[in-house]
Protein backbone atom coordinates (compact mmCIF):
# COMPACT_ATOMS: atom_id res chain seq x y z
CA UNK A 1 0.00 0.00 0.00
CA UNK A 2 1.14 3.55 -0.57
CA UNK A 3 3.72 4.95 -2.99
CA UNK A 4 6.36 2.66 -4.54
CA UNK A 5 8.92 3.96 -2.05
CA UNK A 6 6.96 2.25 0.76
CA UNK A 7 7.37 -1.20 -0.79
CA UNK A 8 10.90 -1.84 0.44
CA UNK A 9 10.11 -0.93 4.04
CA UNK A 10 6.99 -3.06 4.06
CA UNK A 11 8.64 -6.14 2.64
CA UNK A 12 11.77 -5.85 4.78
CA UNK A 13 9.75 -5.74 7.99
CA UNK A 14 7.05 -8.21 6.98
CA UNK A 15 9.35 -11.03 5.81
CA UNK A 16 6.34 -12.84 4.40
CA UNK A 17 6.98 -15.74 2.06
CA UNK A 18 4.39 -14.39 -0.38
CA UNK A 19 4.17 -10.66 -1.13
CA UNK A 20 1.55 -9.46 -3.64
CA UNK A 21 1.52 -6.07 -5.34
CA UNK A 22 -1.37 -4.77 -7.45
CA UNK A 23 -0.32 -3.10 -10.72
CA UNK A 24 -2.99 -1.44 -12.88
CA UNK A 25 -1.43 0.03 -16.05
CA UNK A 26 -3.41 2.65 -17.96
CA UNK A 27 -1.24 2.54 -21.06
CA UNK A 28 1.03 0.07 -22.79
CA UNK A 29 4.01 1.33 -20.78
CA UNK A 30 4.85 1.12 -17.09
CA UNK A 31 7.34 3.33 -15.18
CA UNK A 32 10.67 1.53 -14.98
CA UNK A 33 11.48 2.85 -11.44
CA UNK A 34 8.15 1.57 -10.12
CA UNK A 35 8.57 -1.86 -11.67
CA UNK A 36 12.14 -2.08 -10.39
CA UNK A 37 10.85 -1.78 -6.83
CA UNK A 38 8.00 -4.23 -7.51
CA UNK A 39 10.38 -6.80 -8.96
CA UNK A 40 12.76 -6.44 -6.03
CA UNK A 41 10.20 -6.74 -3.24
CA UNK A 42 7.18 -8.64 -4.57
CA UNK A 43 6.81 -12.36 -5.17
CA UNK A 44 3.64 -12.01 -7.28
CA UNK A 45 1.99 -9.21 -9.26
CA UNK A 46 -1.81 -8.83 -9.31
CA UNK A 47 -3.53 -7.13 -12.27
CA UNK A 48 -7.22 -6.42 -13.00
CA UNK A 49 -7.50 -7.71 -16.60
CA UNK A 50 -5.91 -9.87 -19.27
CA UNK A 51 -4.77 -6.73 -21.10
CA UNK A 52 -3.03 -5.52 -17.93
CA UNK A 53 -1.33 -8.89 -17.61
CA UNK A 54 -0.02 -8.65 -21.16
CA UNK A 55 1.47 -5.23 -20.46
CA UNK A 56 2.90 -6.13 -17.05
CA UNK A 57 4.60 -9.31 -18.27
CA UNK A 58 6.91 -7.15 -20.37
CA UNK A 59 8.15 -5.42 -17.23
CA UNK A 60 8.25 -8.14 -14.60
CA UNK A 61 9.77 -11.58 -14.16
CA UNK A 62 7.36 -12.28 -11.30
CA UNK A 63 4.22 -14.38 -11.58
CA UNK A 64 1.40 -12.17 -12.90
CA UNK A 65 -2.12 -13.08 -11.73
CA UNK A 66 -5.43 -11.65 -12.97
CA UNK A 67 -7.84 -10.96 -10.09
CA UNK A 68 -11.47 -9.73 -10.24
CA UNK A 69 -12.80 -6.42 -8.98
CA UNK A 70 -16.18 -5.60 -7.50
CA UNK A 71 -18.45 -2.60 -7.04
CA UNK A 72 -20.04 -1.13 -3.94
CA UNK A 73 -23.13 -3.01 -2.68
CA UNK A 74 -25.23 0.13 -3.01
CA UNK A 75 -25.05 -0.19 -6.78
CA UNK A 76 -27.02 -3.43 -6.67
CA UNK A 77 -30.36 -1.99 -5.57
CA UNK A 78 -32.25 -3.37 -8.57
CA UNK A 79 -32.86 -7.09 -8.94
CA UNK A 80 -33.42 -6.70 -12.67
CA UNK A 81 -32.39 -3.95 -15.14
CA UNK A 82 -34.95 -1.20 -15.72
CA UNK A 83 -36.98 -1.21 -18.91
CA UNK A 84 -35.15 1.17 -21.24
CA UNK A 85 -36.85 2.47 -24.40
CA UNK A 86 -35.14 1.70 -27.68
CA UNK A 87 -32.74 4.30 -29.04
CA UNK A 88 -35.17 4.96 -31.89
CA UNK A 89 -37.90 5.82 -29.36
CA UNK A 90 -35.58 8.08 -27.40
CA UNK A 91 -34.56 9.90 -30.57
CA UNK A 92 -38.15 10.30 -31.63
CA UNK A 93 -39.08 11.77 -28.25
CA UNK A 94 -36.01 14.00 -28.32
CA UNK A 95 -34.92 12.83 -24.88
CA UNK A 96 -31.50 11.23 -25.00
CA UNK A 97 -29.02 11.57 -22.14
CA UNK A 98 -25.44 10.38 -22.52
CA UNK A 99 -23.22 10.08 -19.44
CA UNK A 100 -19.43 10.28 -19.45
CA UNK A 101 -17.15 10.10 -16.41
CA UNK A 102 -13.48 10.99 -16.45
CA UNK A 103 -10.76 11.66 -13.91
CA UNK A 104 -8.90 13.86 -16.40
CA UNK A 105 -9.11 15.37 -19.87
CA UNK A 106 -6.03 13.50 -21.06
CA UNK A 107 -6.12 12.18 -24.61
CA UNK A 108 -6.36 8.52 -23.65
CA UNK A 109 -9.65 9.11 -21.81
CA UNK A 110 -11.36 10.20 -25.01
CA UNK A 111 -13.29 13.04 -23.34
CA UNK A 112 -12.29 15.70 -25.86
CA UNK A 113 -12.91 13.32 -28.78
CA UNK A 114 -16.38 12.70 -27.40
CA UNK A 115 -17.00 16.46 -27.21
CA UNK A 116 -15.87 16.93 -30.82
CA UNK A 117 -18.15 14.12 -31.98
CA UNK A 118 -21.06 15.53 -29.96
CA UNK A 119 -20.58 19.01 -31.44
CA UNK A 120 -20.42 17.57 -34.96
CA UNK A 121 -23.59 15.53 -34.52
CA UNK A 122 -25.38 18.54 -33.06
CA UNK A 123 -24.28 20.75 -35.96
CA UNK A 124 -25.58 18.18 -38.47
CA UNK A 125 -28.83 17.90 -36.49
CA UNK A 126 -28.33 14.16 -36.17
CA UNK A 127 -28.87 14.36 -32.42
CA UNK A 128 -32.23 15.58 -31.10
CA UNK A 129 -32.21 19.17 -29.87
CA UNK A 130 -32.91 18.04 -26.31
CA UNK A 131 -30.14 15.44 -26.32
CA UNK A 132 -27.91 16.09 -23.33
CA UNK A 133 -24.31 15.14 -22.58
CA UNK A 134 -23.66 14.74 -18.84
CA UNK A 135 -19.98 15.09 -17.97
CA UNK A 136 -18.92 13.96 -14.50
CA UNK A 137 -15.47 15.47 -14.00
CA UNK A 138 -12.98 16.42 -11.35
CA UNK A 139 -12.90 20.17 -10.62
CA UNK A 140 -9.59 20.44 -12.49
CA UNK A 141 -10.91 18.62 -15.54
CA UNK A 142 -14.06 20.71 -15.54
CA UNK A 143 -11.98 23.87 -15.92
CA UNK A 144 -9.95 22.32 -18.74
CA UNK A 145 -13.05 21.13 -20.58
CA UNK A 146 -14.80 24.50 -20.27
CA UNK A 147 -11.69 26.25 -21.62
CA UNK A 148 -11.54 23.75 -24.49
CA UNK A 149 -15.18 24.45 -25.39
CA UNK A 150 -14.68 28.24 -25.21
CA UNK A 151 -11.44 28.19 -27.24
CA UNK A 152 -13.25 26.49 -30.14
CA UNK A 153 -16.17 28.85 -30.10
CA UNK A 154 -18.71 26.20 -29.17
CA UNK A 155 -21.97 27.28 -27.55
CA UNK A 156 -22.31 25.19 -24.39
CA UNK A 157 -26.06 25.86 -24.15
CA UNK A 158 -26.66 24.92 -27.78
CA UNK A 159 -24.65 21.73 -27.36
CA UNK A 160 -26.63 20.98 -24.19
CA UNK A 161 -23.52 19.89 -22.29
CA UNK A 162 -23.91 19.67 -18.54
CA UNK A 163 -20.62 19.33 -16.66
CA UNK A 164 -20.76 18.45 -12.97
CA UNK A 165 -18.03 17.83 -10.44
CA UNK A 166 -17.07 14.22 -9.89
CA UNK A 167 -19.31 12.50 -7.37
CA UNK A 168 -18.22 9.38 -5.56
CA UNK A 169 -17.01 7.82 -2.33
CA UNK A 170 -13.62 9.52 -2.71
CA UNK A 171 -15.19 12.97 -2.49
CA UNK A 172 -16.74 14.87 0.36
CA UNK A 173 -20.33 14.10 1.24
CA UNK A 174 -21.11 11.78 -1.67
CA UNK A 175 -22.20 8.17 -1.34
CA UNK A 176 -22.22 5.25 -3.79
CA UNK A 177 -26.02 5.26 -3.58
CA UNK A 178 -26.13 8.89 -4.71
CA UNK A 179 -23.67 8.21 -7.51
CA UNK A 180 -25.95 5.38 -8.61
CA UNK A 181 -28.73 7.94 -9.14
CA UNK A 182 -26.39 9.85 -11.44
CA UNK A 183 -25.89 6.72 -13.55
CA UNK A 184 -29.63 6.03 -13.65
CA UNK A 185 -30.35 9.55 -14.85
CA UNK A 186 -28.68 8.63 -18.17
CA UNK A 187 -29.88 6.43 -21.01
CA UNK A 188 -26.39 5.28 -21.93
CA UNK A 189 -22.81 5.53 -20.65
CA UNK A 190 -20.14 6.49 -23.19
CA UNK A 191 -16.51 5.71 -22.27
CA UNK A 192 -14.29 6.02 -25.38
CA UNK A 193 -11.04 5.50 -23.49
CA UNK A 194 -8.22 3.86 -25.42
CA UNK A 195 -6.31 2.64 -22.35
CA UNK A 196 -8.01 1.28 -19.21
CA UNK A 197 -6.80 -1.63 -17.15
CA UNK A 198 -10.22 -2.24 -15.63
CA UNK A 199 -13.10 0.20 -16.19
CA UNK A 200 -14.87 0.81 -12.89
CA UNK A 201 -17.38 3.22 -14.40
CA UNK A 202 -18.61 0.59 -16.84
CA UNK A 203 -19.14 -2.00 -14.12
CA UNK A 204 -20.99 0.55 -11.99
CA UNK A 205 -23.22 1.43 -14.95
CA UNK A 206 -23.99 -2.24 -15.60
CA UNK A 207 -24.93 -2.67 -11.95
CA UNK A 208 -27.39 0.20 -12.41
CA UNK A 209 -28.87 -1.30 -15.58
CA UNK A 210 -27.40 1.38 -17.86
CA UNK A 211 -26.08 0.19 -21.26
CA UNK A 212 -22.52 1.05 -22.29
CA UNK A 213 -20.76 2.40 -25.34
CA UNK A 214 -17.03 1.74 -25.01
CA UNK A 215 -13.98 0.94 -27.06
CA UNK A 216 -12.93 -2.68 -27.40
CA UNK A 217 -9.44 -1.72 -26.33
CA UNK A 218 -7.73 -2.88 -23.12
CA UNK A 219 -9.79 -3.97 -20.12
CA UNK A 220 -13.11 -2.68 -21.40
CA UNK A 221 -13.66 -5.57 -23.78
CA UNK A 222 -13.01 -8.16 -21.09
CA UNK A 223 -15.14 -6.61 -18.35
CA UNK A 224 -18.15 -5.32 -20.28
Amino acid sequence: LGPPSAASALSQHARHRLRFVMVAPNSDRLPEPTMKIVNEHATHVLVPSEWSAGVTMHYSERTVMVVPHGVFPEFHERESPPVIPTLETLYAEGEFRVLHLSSSSRERKGTLKLLKAWASLKAQEILPKKARLLLVLTPESRVEVMEWIADRGYDQLALNIQPINRLGPRNEGASPAYLATVYRSAHVLCQPSRAESFGMTGCEALACGVPIIATRATGHGQWF
